[in-house]
């Protein structure tokens, strides 16, 4: 580190140091940097990224165009959604020295919303409120200028696999390894269907699995409002799975995979059109009034009627030759009707009663 700021860390330490320490990194997160320069300057134990030139780099701040003049890589041990990584001594010309992020090996633009100041009693010096973000997506010294500047970085709802961080504040800056994790609970490596005498068996293999509590599979007739048709053990990682339901209309499909601490996430959705002679169901008029009329029923058929809490609010069963029910008692609002018979799924139909 260059001379000045060793001779700031001695002094800041005598009075400070020796009377209160405060550890403000949690929770590390698995994995490796692949450059090894580890440096604990006042409160962020880790990397130092950057370069020991003692200046500013070139082109500044006349033309501040960004070039790292070091990247490293940390690779997590497992994939995750969320992690934090503090900093601390970055500092440089005012709009000049920038820090870049790589998730994945691609360039991720940060926000505003990515980077916050330290938790308060810590023994960094400096504020993250000398920092902004630059239209293009890097860190930069803000306008108010400012040295020896510290903060937080944060990566939510990305599926990371590493993170590259790169500056070319001219003395270099310390990096915390990540830390705060949420482990993408499963991986998809695929996703896909067969449609077939009026049924639908859903196909999707997983990579890593951990911490996952189930598997639920959920359908929709308009793609917009999903109900639970079905849930899944988990296997474990590199599984494959298969899931068999009716399906004489189309609809949509997409799995929720729930983990153990209450984090879930989606997969993509399938639009699945039927292949079968099966008659259709339907709802006519609709909207209806205090009078249910569904055609395409058979003998046996049952409907069950569900708010959108998706509470059962009626179940009606089919009499042959009679395709209305009376639905008057049900307040205004928009339900879904299941058509079961002998405890099988057969169809869904969206319901707006006047």
């Amino acid at each position: 580190m260059p001379l000045f700021k060793n001779i700031f860390l001695k002094l800041f330490c005598f009075t400070v140091c020796l009377t209160k320490t405060v550890n403000i990194i949690s929770q590390p997160c698995g994995g490796s940097w692949a450059l090894q320069r580890p440096l604990t300057e006042q409160c962020v134990s880790g990397q130092w990224i950057g370069w020991q030139n003692g200046g500013n780099p070139l082109g500044c701040p006349v033309n501040p165009v960004y070039v790292g003049v070091q990247t490293n890589t940390f690779t997590f041990t497992n994939m995750v959604n969320t992690f934090s990584i503090d900093l601390v001594g970055f500092d440089g010309a005012i709009l000049c020295a920038r820090i870049e992020i790589k998730v994945n090996g691609i360039f991720y633009p940060l926000t505003a919303s990515n980077i916050s100041d330290l938790p308060s009693g810590s023994t960094c010096t400096g504020s993250f409120s000398n920092l902004s973000v630059t239209p293009d997506g890097y860190l930069i010294i803000g306008s108010s200028g400012g040295a020896f500047t510290q903060g937080r970085i944060t990566i939510n709802n990305m599926n990371v696999s590493s993170v590259s961080v790169s500056t070319n504040d001219g003395s270099g800056t310390v990096f915390s390894n990540p830390f705060n994790c949420i482990t993408v609970p499963l991986k998809l490596e695929s996703f896909t269907w067969v449609s077939k005498n009026c049924k639908t068996l859903l196909n999707w293999k997983t990579g890593i699995e951990q911490n996952v509590k189930n598997i639920e599979v959920e359908r929709s007739e308009d793609g917009i409002l999903f109900y639970k048709v079905g849930d899944v053990i988990p296997k474990g990682s590199n599984s494959q799975y298969y899931f068999e339901t009716a399906n004489a209309v189309d609809a949509y499909f997409k799995l929720k995979i729930n983990d153990l601490d209450g984090y879930y996430e989606y997969s993509e959705i399938m639009h699945i059109k039927p292949s079968c002679n099966d008659r259709y169901y339907a709802i006519n008029p609709t909207p209806t009034g205090s009078v249910l009329k569904v055609t395409g029923l058979t003998n046996g058929d049952r409907l069950l009627v569900f708010d959108m809490a998706g509470v059962r609010v009626f179940a009606l069963d089919y009499k042959q030759s009679n395709n209305t029910f009376d639905i008057h008692s049900l307040p205004t609002g928009m339900y879904v009707v299941q058509v079961l018979n002998a405890g099988i799924h057969k169809g869904s139909l969206k319901l707006i009663k006047n």
